[in-house]
């Protein structure tokens, strides 16, 4: 296989680094397999960091970890903004943005949350030492597996939740039935 030779711009090499970073800064702290930013998209991740710092302050029980639904990465980043508001740390959180899985959007976002976060951790050292991410996300993991992720971007609804459904996992197709209408198959880019 051939690999064209792409010339990086400096800005572009700078993203990846900050990507690298900021992956293997969430991966060692909560112990998860972080491997693309667009997995923040979730806002779980920056919810159990917070957890991770203040204590009785994120309700993580209301926080949902394995999910592809905009709507719950929504519920998650509007539970980080009350915290964060609580806390008075004045981190911008644009929901709505944040939620469509853009690439620089979340990285943005990540980069200011680490930012701050490194500062909040010098301030409360020792509860950082002894928390214990599985067990305070209950072993859950952070995950948003297809089929979902194929509307990133978009505000579409589930398919595992549209009604009537017929779902070929090993084949990757799903079949919608409408009234007097014939049952065409509709392949994903899953």
């Amino acid at each position: 296989m051939n690999i064209p030779n792409v010339e990086l711009t400096s800005l572009l090499r700078a993203s990846m680094i900050c990507s690298r970073v900021i992956r293997k800064w969430v991966n060692e702290s909560l112990k998860t397999n972080i491997q693309l930013i667009e997995e923040l998209a979730s806002g779980a991740v920056y919810c159990q960091l917070i957890d991770m710092v203040f204590e009785g302050v994120m309700p993580l029980e209301k926080v949902v970890f394995a999910t592809n639904r905009m709507v719950d990465f929504r519920r998650n980043f509007e539970i980080l903004r009350k915290c964060l508001d609580e806390l008075q740390i004045p981190l911008l959180v644009p929901i709505e943005e944040l939620i469509k899985r853009d690439f620089e959007v979340n990285l943005y976002f990540a980069a200011c949350f680490y930012g701050a976060f490194k500062d909040l951790i010098a301030i409360r050292q020792q509860r950082v030492e002894n928390y214990n991410p599985l067990a305070a996300r209950k072993y859950q993991k952070f995950s948003m597996e297809p089929p979902t992720y194929v509307s990133q971007g978009t505000d579409v609804q589930n398919p595992d939740e549209l009604e009537p459904l017929v779902r070929n996992i090993g084949v990757q197709v799903y079949t919608y039935k409408q009234e007097n209408m014939e049952t065409k198959p509709l392949k994903t880019d899953v």
